[in-house]
């Protein structure tokens, strides 16, 4: 997964998942999520470290709730990160995959990784028929 771009946009989704199944109408509603916590509307649990998630926000520890906040509920209606996975497995641009494709060298006799992880460098063939 390509860190600068997109782990902050996982930290979104995962306390989204609930609204986009439609299981309740707002992050807050869903007690099984870190979202109340990391807003600052409930004290967190000792096992939940928030401190990395907050600090991508700012120093100040109320701005960052509520600039989290505001983060959370402007990812409400767009698609998912999900969506953008390259080869089932490679969360990134372009760039990023290029330079990680080398993790998969040589693994495409291995059956058990699935035909798409294996080749997930590889161009489309929309791609290739565009050049």
């Amino acid at each position: 997964m390509d860190k600068e771009n997109y782990l902050l946009e996982l930290c979104r989704c995962l306390v989204l998942n609930p609204v986009r199944a439609k299981l309740v109408d707002a992050p807050e509603h869903w007690q099984y999520s870190s979202y109340r916590a990391t807003a600052g509307l409930t004290k967190p649990p000792e096992f939940l470290t928030i401190d990395w998630v907050l600090g991508m926000f700012g120093p100040n520890r109320l701005a960052a709730q509520n600039s989290y906040q505001r983060f959370v509920r402007a990812g409400m209606d767009e698609k998912p990160p999900w969506e953008d996975l390259k080869g089932q497995l490679m969360l990134g641009d372009a760039d990023f995959v290029k330079q990680h494709r080398n993790l998969l060298q040589n693994k495409e006799n291995i059956k058990e990784i699935s035909r798409s992880q294996r080749y997930v460098g590889r161009p489309l063939l929309e791609e290739i028929l565009q050049m």
